[in-house]
């Protein structure tokens, strides 16, 4: 008996050093997000088309890193509760906390709030960068409208060939 305890505190300390790579990892990429949303808002803001496309690809490299990050939390997921015999599906830090002691519980409760800090901190970001997008949306929109006129539009000079140019009127015409 003393053999398989041995044997499965081998087990968890393994899989709890994996997991601990694996919420670094996670960290990481949670900042590695919280600099891409800083990057994209300064080369929107300046006009950056370069940075834009550069960050277009990197999206798309994260993009990849982090389905290889969802399968290594599936498998870790699952090795968890194969371990802790009382821990089981869906698996939380919160649930995992439960079941340890000690250093172990402490170093993983930190990670755990740092998580969710970080969690918090890009949720802001994306809405701040989001709020960035649509309100260029609304101002291009508003630019083109005033260039190109209105959909109701439909008069640009008068009947005896007089140019009426009102400010609230487009400076072109897109009817043939």
């Amino acid at each position: 008996m003393n053999t398989y305890n041995t044997h499965k505190q081998a087990q968890q300390q393994a899989i709890m050093d994996e997991l601990e790579v694996f919420l670094d990892a996670r960290q990481a990429e949670l900042l590695k997000t919280l600099d891409r949303l800083g990057q994209l808002r300064a080369a929107v803001i300046r006009r950056d088309e370069p940075t834009l496309t550069q960050l277009l690809e990197q999206v798309q490299q994260d993009a990849r890193e982090h389905r290889h990050l969802d399968a290594a939390q599936q498998r870790i997921e699952q090795r968890l509760t194969e371990v802790f015999d009382s821990l089981s599906a869906p698996v939380t830090l919160s649930g995992l906390c439960a079941c340890l002691q000690g250093q172990c519980r402490a170093v993983l409760r930190h990670k755990q709030q740092t998580l969710l800090e970080l969690a918090g901190r890009v949720r802001h970001e994306a809405e701040m960068t989001e709020l960035l997008l649509r309100e260029c949306a609304r101002c291009n929109r508003l630019l083109l409208a005033a260039i190109l006129g209105e959909d109701r539009q439909t008069v640009t000079y008068g009947p005896q060939g007089q140019g009426q140019w009102d400010v609230h009127h487009a400076l072109v015409s897109m009817k043939l």
